[in-house]
């Protein structure tokens, strides 16, 4: 079965689904139950809806599925049937150990209202989608009640440079796509993100991958072979994306994995209770850089036997990959207090 299901892959796959044959046995992702939501991005509907979620399921053995949908948005510019939220309220969303989101394309090209993050955690139904800062918190509130033990990610999408459709706006006196230009849906996706422990891959402001994406052709105009029309990638563009996207997904569930490890150890829970008061926040819990496999290590200043693993795992969260996730330590931090405070220990 496995043969039959290859030769149906696009060719520019065949050399991630390769890594099965060997060295994924030990592989973070391998047997981990994934769901992939976003736009026509991630719906890869040329690709019979393999994109990136089928080169990295693949390659790596897990349960993958693909729920992206063409057309939809992260607000509800488009309706409210047509949300990333709605995505997921048609789906089984509480069985799957990682979730990762993707979107603001439909609503940059309808010029969807930009809205303002909230000041406060609340459920789902009383974020409003008509903005799309709404419509995001609306989508991690949701994920966050339906499934709140799954590793969660949002990829934010890559940058377009040529793109001639959707609602145009006045820059510098000209007029522009908005797709073009999509800076302040980024920056309130950051906001938004870290807000909500939700560690994000940063596409759109990734250099080197904008140039990958956008090549000149010999006219000296933009090629069309990595994104076919300026705004959607081809196979060739996926095989691009995709060592972004995997990257991206190993570091979320082996950060995840070692924080549900060493925070499970019970002479750590032990020292944590005797060596820091339960009242201290942590102004204490000071991180400082050493290297080790993840660039860097942590340590705790000021409090010399606690929780050493626990911080290891904070801190080399904090530096994996050169701090390019944002969310990730806080999301971490959490589920540290929240293991430790099941067990009665200390609060960081």
């Amino acid at each position: 079965m496995v043969l039959i299901f290859i030769l149906l892959l696009p060719l520019g796959l065949m050399n991630a689904v390769s890594a099965m044959e060997e060295g994924v046995s030990d592989h973070p992702l391998k047997g981990v139950r994934v769901g992939f939501y976003g736009d026509s991005i991630c719906a890869a509907n040329r690709e019979n809806r393999i994109g990136w979620a089928g080169r990295v399921g693949e390659a790596n053995q897990m349960d993958w599925v693909n729920h992206g949908q063409g057309g939809w948005a992260v607000s509800n510019i488009r309706g409210d049937h047509v949300t990333i939220c709605t995505q997921l309220m048609n789906t089984d969303v509480e069985s799957y150990d990682m979730i990762i989101l993707q979107g603001g394309v439909n609503d940059a090209w309808g010029n969807a209202p930009l809205g303002k993050m909230s000041d406060k955690f609340s459920s789902y139904q009383s974020y409003n989608p008509i903005t799309f800062a709404g419509g995001l918190e609306r989508t991690f509130a949701y994920v966050r009640e339906k499934n709140p033990d799954a590793v969660v990610g949002y990829i934010i999408n890559f940058k377009f440079l040529n793109a001639s459709d959707g609602a145009t706006v006045k820059i510098d006196g000209k007029t522009e796509y908005l797709l073009n230009h999509m800076e302040a849906y980024v920056d309130m996706t950051k906001q938004i993100c870290e807000k909500w422990g939700v560690p994000n891959l940063d596409l759109y402001t990734n250099d080197e991958l904008t140039a990958k994406l956008h090549p000149l052709d010999v006219t000296g105009r933009y090629s069309t072979k990595y994104l076919f029309d300026f705004i959607h990638p081809s196979s060739e563009g996926y095989d691009v994306l995709t060592p972004y996207v995997e990257e991206f997904l190993v570091d979320l569930i082996t950060v995840a994995e070692n924080a549900e490890e060493n925070t499970t150890v019970e002479e750590d829970i032990s020292e944590a209770e005797t060596a820091v008061d339960k009242t201290e926040t942590n102004d204490n819990f000071e991180i400082s850089e050493r290297t080790n496999d993840f660039g860097c290590r942590a340590t705790v200043s000021g409090v010399a036997e606690i929780p050493t693993v626990v911080a290891l795992s904070v801190g080399a969260l904090m530096c994996l990959r050169g701090q390019k996730y944002n969310g990730l330590l806080d999301r971490t931090k959490r589920a540290v207090k929240k293991k430790i405070k099941r067990k009665g220990g200390v609060s960081l």
